[in-house]
């Protein structure tokens, strides 16, 4: 009986096919968890319709209708993104929307303000979820610009955990010890890891790590805290924020995968 052996080409295929098994399941995985985040952002716009229809710029008429209509493409674009239909479309209208968000809410703003500290995270976190929606677009020059959107916009979040702000991406429980420490840390390691997205090394494993990272860090923030404030709003906001940044974290190794 001669032995069994195993070709080079036969091993070499069955590695890249669990490879590329495994780049689709981290690009589904980002994809799912940025359409989830839209689908609780447009039931958010509906529920507290009169509160979000006073961050309408006042010049335009009927705020309410602009509410009501965001709220519906918000919804539309992460029911696209799960069931997989008209996603490029989709993600073109949403980044539109997000880039409509920066020029007519967010810029205003911090002119107006520029020393408030949320008005800059929150205007910086809109540019990164409108970097991971230029990810999935499937147009390869908008997923690198996307790319190198995003990891900029999340370094300089990274680096607000320098300063211990209250209102940070991938907020460190307070119940942990040292917790100064421990922000700066987390901090550290998201500027690396931005760094290493922004010159491309490494891309898929970075990609991976940093949403595991942003993803364990989120459940461990605000899992807690919804099951006491089930209700709260403004906590829910902020949990899906986290959740929609870190799906666009693991988007990043889908240019790679493209190439």
């Amino acid at each position: 009986m001669q032995p069994f052996h195993i070709k080079p080409d036969t091993l070499r295929m069955s590695t890249n096919n669990t490879s590329t098994h495994w780049q689709e399941t981290t690009i589904k995985l980002g994809q799912y968890l940025f359409a989830i985040s839209w689908i609780v952002f447009g039931i958010e716009h509906l529920i507290y319709a009169g509160f979000v229809a006073t961050l309408v710029p006042p010049y335009m008429p009927a705020q309410i209708f602009w509410v009501y209509l965001t709220a519906l493409a918000m919804i539309a674009a992460g029911i696209s993104f799960i069931i997989n239909t008209k996603t490029r479309l989709a993600a073109w209208l949403l980044a539109a929307m997000l880039g409509l968000f920066i020029l007519m809410i967010h810029i205003p703003s911090l002119i107006m303000k520029p020393h408030v500290d949320i008005s800059w995270t929150r205007a910086i976190q809109d540019v990164s979820l409108m970097a991971a929606a230029l990810m999935l677009t499937g147009n390869i020059k908008a997923d690198n610009t996307g790319r190198i959107i995003f990891a900029f916009a999340l370094l300089a979040l990274g680096c607000q955990h320098f300063l211990h702000m209250d209102f940070v991406t991938a907020k460190v429980p307070s119940n942990l010890p040292a917790i100064n420490i421990i922000d700066d840390i987390v901090g550290a390691i998201i500027v690396v890891a931005c760094v290493c997205i922004i010159a491309w090394w490494n891309l898929i494993f970075t990609s991976v790590f940093l949403g595991c990272f942003l993803l364990v860090l989120t459940l461990l923030y605000y899992l807690p805290l919804l099951a006491f404030t089930l209700q709260a709003g403004g906590t829910w906001t902020a949990f899906m924020l986290n959740i929609a940044i870190t799906g666009g974290a693991f988007l990043v190794s889908k240019e790679a995968f493209n190439r």
